[in-house]
């Protein structure tokens, strides 16, 4: 006899058809497919591992192609991104020549596309948690520490002060362990319109 389905191979019993006479066997009264005993769980455990198998194949060929996709697109846009970085920089040092001679001019909007500057100050990042909050519970032991629990360094922030590259309790001036300082500066952003290509 030759087996014609997947399901016809794997009975237990050798016999053709049988998946879709337990599953009529195995309705309950609203029609609802229901495994009522062990020959039914074990066709409805071959289905399913079928259907992962299925699952697991098209997810291995879309990564393949994925990689492939990925690996193409780096080649295909490695100068037009090599471009982007280059004008950007020369855009930003232009940029940066401008606010220097004209402080309020903090966006550069032209028909082509807008440069934006966004200047920081520099602020204190936590480095180590155990000190920072070992600190925190010392100096607030209330709301602050609570925070630094929570990874939530902008009420700790509140209590200390950059100076330098060192951060300091705001009102003794000790340098608080578990800190550093996190340089601020001025980013420039540039954004195209679509259609000045």
């Amino acid at each position: 006899m030759t087996a014609e389905t997947f399901d016809d191979v794997l009975d237990p019993l050798g016999a053709p058809g049988w998946a879709d006479q337990v599953a009529a066997d195995s309705r309950a009264d609203d029609d609802r497919f229901v495994i009522s005993d062990d020959r039914a769980a074990s066709w409805a455990l071959r289905k399913r591992a079928k259907a992962a198998a299925a699952v697991d194949r098209v997810t291995a060929d879309v990564k393949e192609r994925k990689k492939l996709l990925d690996a193409y697109q780096d080649r295909a846009t490695a100068s037009a991104r090599h471009t982007v970085e280059f004008m950007d920089g020369l855009l930003a040092d232009y940029h940066a020549r401008v606010l220097a001679a004209d402080p309020d001019r903090k966006t550069i909007d032209l028909p082509e596309g807008r440069i934006k500057s966004r200047t920081t100050q520099p602020v204190a990042e936590i480095t180590d948690e155990k000190p920072a909050f070992a600190w925190a519970m010392r100096v607030a032991p209330g709301e602050a520490a609570e925070y630094v629990r929570k990874f939530n360094i902008r009420a700790l922030r509140k209590l200390v002060a950059v100076v330098g590259d060192r951060v300091v309790d705001s009102e003794t001036g000790e340098v608080v362990p578990g800190l550093s300082a996190k340089p601020g500066g001025t980013t420039f952003t540039v954004t195209t319109d679509g259609s000045a290509t």
